[in-house]
């Protein structure tokens, strides 16, 4: 790839971590993180800094059960969430919060991360979980390989109806090295 003359190299990277190890061994430049990871990097050795948000949003509850419209049709529920400590995380807890829906009860919702993000839609259209919070892109390949799972709960919208029209978090930052 070339932009002006400067020739560039590009790759795609399995996972943030190692991707993030690249990053803090100076063995390339410029990366794509979730905001969480790419804080990680910079206070490691302030070698990276956030040049950018580049996603936004982007994140759904999935599942095969058209009953659910709302936050508050979890309660009872396990609900599987893409990554602990990140974003859906982070985001799924604040709205579930601001609901006033209790977390981690036997008459709230009972989040649980022990399944890699790569694998819940898997498990989902297999029937062994029934619901899931996944950012873009697992979330449309799962309806796309399995007609009968929806995005029930947009939670950019549910967002935006606590804070406001437009407002957003980020999904994914730009890293530079500096």
């Amino acid at each position: 790839l070339s932009v002006e003359g400067e020739e560039l190299e590009t790759e795609n990277f399995a996972s943030a971590q190692t991707l993030t190890a690249k990053l803090l061994k100076d063995e390339i430049d410029i990366g794509f993180l979730p905001p969480n990871v790419a804080a990680i990097c910079y206070n490691s050795n302030g070698g990276v800094i956030c040049s950018a948000i580049t996603g936004t949003g982007n994140l759904s509850l999935i599942t095969k059960n058209s009953a659910v419209k709302k936050l508050s049709d979890l309660n009872g529920k396990t609900v599987y969430v893409a990554g602990a400590g990140a974003t859906p995380e982070y985001m799924f807890r604040y709205l579930l919060k601001k609901n006033k829906i209790q977390q981690d009860s036997k008459d709230g919702v009972s989040l649980d991360f022990s399944i890699p993000t790569q694998q819940l839609a898997a498990m989902l259209i297999s029937g062994k979980i029934e619901y899931a919070v996944v950012p873009e892109p697992f979330a449309t390949v799962a309806c796309m390989k399995d007609p009968e799972i929806i995005k029930a709960i947009d939670l950019q919208a549910e967002y935006e109806k606590l804070e406001g029209p437009n407002q957003t978090y980020p999904l994914t930052v730009m890293v530079v090295s500096k």
